[in-house]
Order: structure tokens, then sequence, then C-alpha cells
């Protein structure tokens, strides 16, 4: 009798879990593909930094305005959605590493804390933190290809790249492994303080 409620209990969970996740991935699909134009942008600024025609005391809202008109003029409006094809991909693999690694951690760590079920604050932050690292090294080569299909368009006489695979493997032959984790301490930094942060808000 116990083995059926244990088998219950462990097909909710199962069920749990894939509705959390679909939902969370279909929310992180609905916030990427309305704030990309924004994330374009904001990418180039931080790339390029403003353009010849603004002065810096130029306000956020001229900015923005001033960016987008720009892409919309020169790229059409595919300009003000490029990068959202490596986000979303990297969106379902972000939380599935995560997750798993978090949660095997855990698992691993729960021996070696007292015999209440919780997992000690320093446990908890261990695990969070390993979970970030591993994500961060799961997802970076996605997250620079988004950062070069969203500045390409400013790189005049560059070959652009066609898809997440062209550029995944011109950068792998051009730059070599070097190239698809440009950035990976600063990427690992705030995976492991998001991570850190959304795990110990959940237990």
């Amino acid at each position: 009798m116990s083995e059926g409620r244990d088998g219950s209990g462990v097909r909710v969970k199962v069920r749990e879990a894939v509705c959390n996740a679909i939902a969370g991935g279909s929310a992180g699909v609905i916030s990427a593909t309305v704030l990309c134009p924004l994330d374009v942008i904001k990418t180039r600024l931080q790339v390029y930094g403003l353009p010849s025609n603004l002065s810096s005391t130029a306000p956020p809202g001229r900015v923005i305005i001033s960016g987008l008109q720009y892409i919309l003029k020169n790229e059409g409006l595919p300009g003000l959605y490029r990068g959202l094809s490596p986000t979303i991909v990297a969106l379902f693999p972000t939380w599935a590493v995560t997750f798993s690694v978090y949660n095997h951690l855990k698992g691993l760590l729960h021996s070696q804390d007292d015999n209440s079920g919780e997992l000690s604050v320093q446990s908890n932050i261990l695990a969070a933190s390993c979970a970030g690292i591993a994500t961060a090294i799961a997802t970076n080569p996605l997250w620079v290809v988004k950062t070069r299909l969203q500045t390409q368009g400013m790189r005049p006489g560059v070959v652009p790249y066609t898809s997440i695979w062209s550029a995944l493997q011109r950068i792998a032959e051009e730059e070599g492994i070097r190239g698809l984790y440009r950035w990976y301490d600063l990427s690992c930094k705030n995976k492991v303080v998001l991570v850190m942060v959304l795990c110990t808000t959940l237990v």
C-alpha cells in the first residue's frame, strides 16, 4: 500500500516539475520576445557606446527612440529581433541544468546535514553556487552568439552569421574554444548570484 502511495507521490512531483518547466519556459519566451528590441539596443550601447548624433547628456528616452529608429531604417523589423533565437534556445538548458545540478547536490549534501530534512544555509548556498557555475558553462556559447547576432548589423564588411549553428561553427573555427567562452567570468558571476537568490527563495 505504501509503495502505491510512494509511486503516486513521485508521479505528482514529476507532473508538477513538468508543469513548472513549461510555465517557466513559456513565460521566458514571451518575456524575451517582448523585450528583445530593448535588449538589442542595450547590447549595442554596451559594445559600441552612444551613436555620434547623441551626446552623453541625452535623456534615456531619446537614446531608446533614436536606437529603434536607426535599426528600423537600416535593418528593418528583423533587426529589432536579432539574437532572439539563441535567447529562446538557451532558456530551456538554463533551467534544466540549474535545477538538475542543484537538486542532485542538494541530495548529496543532505547526508552531511542534520536529520531534520532541511539543508543548512551554507549547504544551500554551495549547491546553488555549483548549479550557477554549471549553467554558465553549459549556456555561455549561446549568450556569445546572441551578442554577436545583435551587433552584426553594426559591423560592415563582416560576413553575417546565418543561424545559431553557423555562428557556433564559425566562432569555434576562427577563434577556438576561447571565442565561445568570452565574458565567461562575468556570466558565471551573474549566474551564481541569480541561482543563489532563486534557490534560497524557493527553499
